[in-house]
């Protein structure tokens, strides 16, 4: 349960919404200079008070109070595993894309947007595990590109960037209203690709029993590691792997993976 009240008079006073976050594990606060909000992990409770400059964002009370005290509830008491990754889905079949900050993700995750492809993660999967299987989810509705995206995807000039916490100023894409019917939160999982920006031709290779990739699990709640994160974790071993090379464009990836989508049986039980 979260609980959001609006403010008159700043907690700490400023003029912006900056944000900064600590977790202890079992709490989780959040503060900008003014507004306070505080998460207890265990109890699934937050409360947030909201002053006037934060307020005044709109996207930025979606994206860090309702959408980051929502997840930090989910991730640290409700068995939901977070890896670093967009997720994109045809069909039944759901395909996590994995890789760092700037690897590719928000516009090959666009791009398939575009072709037709369903959206379920914009920047980060939420693992949730069953003995029997595992699902994929996530928020895709807003995803964010980088204002130089626009070579790629001319017909978001409209967009205006908007400036985010870590100092970036990004496109926000609403893609209920660019990509009507898009944008899916829950995937059926079928394998994992591991994102690679380099010279050269674009490819996807399976990564096979000899190769040293792994994924991360991006777990910041200490020891509060449950029978279901290590569930899903367990699964997420056993999935398809692959390795997709990009030297080109995002069409030219989606090109190379959208047959791979034929050929994966998703294993995960949604519903």
């Amino acid at each position: 349960r979260l609980r959001l009240f609006a403010v008159d008079e700043p907690w700490r006073g400023g003029d912006n919404w900056r944000v900064s976050y600590q977790t202890d594990g079992r709490r989780y606060v959040l503060t900008t200079p003014d507004s306070v909000a505080v998460a207890d992990i265990p109890a699934g409770e937050a409360v947030a008070f909201v002053g006037p400059h934060m307020r005044a964002e709109v996207a930025a009370v979606r994206r860090e109070l309702v959408e980051g005290l929502s997840l930090a509830m989910a991730t640290g008491g409700r068995g939901y595993s977070p890896i670093h990754a967009a997720g994109i889905a045809r069909g039944s079949r759901g395909v996590a894309l994995v890789g760092a900050a700037g690897a590719g993700k928000s516009t090959l995750t666009m791009a398939a947007a575009r072709r037709g492809f369903a959206v379920f993660a914009e920047d980060a999967v939420y693992v949730r595990a069953s003995d029997k299987a595992i699902e994929f989810w996530g928020m895709p509705w807003i995803q964010r590109l980088l204002p130089d995206a626009l070579e790629m995807f001319p017909e978001l000039t409209a967009i205006q960037p908007r400036l985010q916490p870590n100092g970036e100023s990004k496109l926000e894409v609403d893609l209920d209203e660019w990509f009507p019917g898009a944008a899916s939160p829950c995937a059926n999982p079928a394998a994992l690709v591991l994102l690679e920006r380099g010279p050269g031709l674009t490819r996807l290779t399976p990564v096979g029993d000899d190769d040293e990739a792994q994924i991360e699990l991006l777990w910041p709640w200490g020891d509060r590691w449950t029978p279901e994160n290590q569930r899903a974790a367990d699964h997420l071993e056993r999935l398809p792997m692959y390795r997709l090379e990009m030297g080109g464009t995002p069409e030219q990836a989606l090109d190379v993976l959208e047959p791979v989508f034929e050929e994966l049986s998703a294993v995960g039980v949604t519903g």
